[in-house]
């Protein structure tokens, strides 16, 4: 049994997965973030309950740039890594050379 198996290009795909989906999350979250100003704005102005729907929504949206923050992080994560042994790998062969 194998200690380990590395497809360098299979991380560094899932890495730059994890940042368009972060991109497009944010694009999304600012989508929804304008819809629901104008909403609070125009079109659901009430003296409390519009003030809480639109507090609980930052709410969401802060939860939301969370994800986006721990989907960057573990894409960065995983191109590093791919890196890391990408570079140990070639340094490990280069040593047989000589």
């Amino acid at each position: 049994m194998a200690n380990i198996k590395v497809t360098f290009q299979e991380m560094e795909d899932a890495a730059q997965r994890m940042k368009q989906e972060s991109d497009d999350m944010q694009s999304k979250l600012d989508q929804l973030r304008a819809m629901v100003d104008n909403l609070v704005q125009d079109g659901y102005v009430t003296d409390k309950s519009s003030k809480r729907f639109d507090e609980s929504y930052k709410e969401l949206d802060k939860g939301g740039k969370q994800v986006m923050e721990g989907l960057t992080g573990i894409g960065e994560y995983l191109k590093q890594a791919a890196e890391a042994l990408r570079k140990t790998d070639e340094e490990l062969a280069n040593a047989l050379n000589k």
